[in-house]
């Protein structure tokens, strides 16, 4: 049985768009796109598009407006790209992903990476052309970088600066959250908080380290996944981007940050790996040496059972029970058989 979901879909917003480095310089709801491209065209600028994925027809417009073929507009409405660079013609398209992080990383809860969607960007002659897929959340956020110094002049490449720094920044505050967590959440804690806690209650500790340890390392290798890729495609379109002019290097240090983040991210797997071997080998050693005290205790506990069991059975030809000072001997040699043993297993520190 399928269940619906009662909750009306969410419409798909208009397309965005504003010419840069011209006369006009408002956005507008993007309703004569051609014309939009054109005039950026004729003035020497750069008519900025963003479209979100599910509006076909909007996306269809778009495309049409900045003379994309066939090939790369149907790239362009596919969700769910690799991030990568391809250079087509005179047209670069650089694909991205986004995230965001859910939960608090400084209180109980821990971080959560989530995967928002993707953004597939086309730079070309006149046009910069941004299509969302799912909601990576660009809109808001390039609405707070947008100044005066991009109305007043710009290119492609500077928006494509624009969008990449924004996504740049979400890779840098989710690796942030995800090396302050995971200082907090550390498997092997202090020997002084140890020394505090009772035995069971220091199991119970390293235990929930070690799952918070496990959660983090899930997030880090999926912001991995998210970031490598991008990292290698910001390399690529540095480079590529780079040719629009000499000494011009419009992406080179987003690249470098990008790549820091992924040191980063790396250093923290490393870091987690390293701790949960330690810990996991540790557990070994405690098993033992409580497989070691259990064995210690059975043997304790079997001298006076074999002595019981064996005086228990009655046979009549036992002299000893006949004796005066029978039963004593009995009690003090199965309690000095005891001692040994407890000292034999105290120096062997099984116990």
């Amino acid at each position: 049985m399928t269940v619906s979901d009662p909750r009306p879909a969410r419409p798909a917003p208009p397309p965005w768009a504003v010419v840069l480095g011209g006369a006009a310089g408002s956005p507008t709801s993007g309703d004569d796109l051609p014309e939009l491209v054109r005039q950026a065209r004729a003035q020497g600028g750069v008519a900025w598009i963003m479209v979100n994925g599910d509006d076909g027809d909007g996306l269809r417009r778009a495309a049409d407006a900045c003379g994309l073929t066939h090939g790369l507009a149907e790239r362009a409405s596919v969700p769910g790209t690799r991030p990568g660079l391809a250079r087509v013609d005179d047209v670069t398209v650089l694909t991205l992903r986004t995230c965001r992080l859910d939960g608090p990383a400084g209180s109980g809860g821990l971080p959560r990476v989530s995967r928002t969607g993707c953004v597939v960007l086309f730079a070309g002659p006149g046009f910069a052309l941004a299509v969302e897929h799912g909601r990576p959340g660009l809109r808001k956020a390039l609405a707070r970088k947008f100044d005066d110094r991009f109305v007043g002049g710009g290119d492609s490449t500077e928006l494509v600066r624009l969008v990449t720094s924004v996504v740049t920044e979400q890779y840098e505050e989710i690796a942030e959250a995800l090396e302050e967590a995971t200082e907090e959440a550390d498997p092997e804690p202090d020997d002084d908080v140890l020394t505090k806690m009772g035995r069971r209650a220091e199991r119970g500790e390293r235990r929930r380290r070690l799952a918070a340890a496990h959660h983090l390392h899930r997030q880090i290798f999926r912001l991995r996944r998210t970031a490598g890729p991008a990292a290698l495609a910001f390399g690529a379109a540095a480079e590529v981007l780079a040719e629009s002019g000499p000494g011009d290097d419009p992406l080179g240090d987003l690249a470098h940050r990008l790549r820091r983040v992924v040191e980063q991210i790396e250093q923290l797997g490393e870091m987690l790996d390293s701790a949960r071997d330690a810990w996991t080998a540790e557990v070994g050693v405690t098993q033992n040496d409580d497989m070691r005290r259990i064995s210690a205790v059975a043997a304790l506990a079997a001298v006076p059972t074999v002595v019981v069991g064996n005086y228990g059975m009655n046979f009549d030809n036992m002299p000893e029970l006949h004796w005066r000072w029978g039963y004593p001997m009995t009690i003090v040699a199965t309690v000095a058989i005891c001692g040994i043993l407890y000292a034999l297993f105290r120096r062997l520190k099984w116990l």
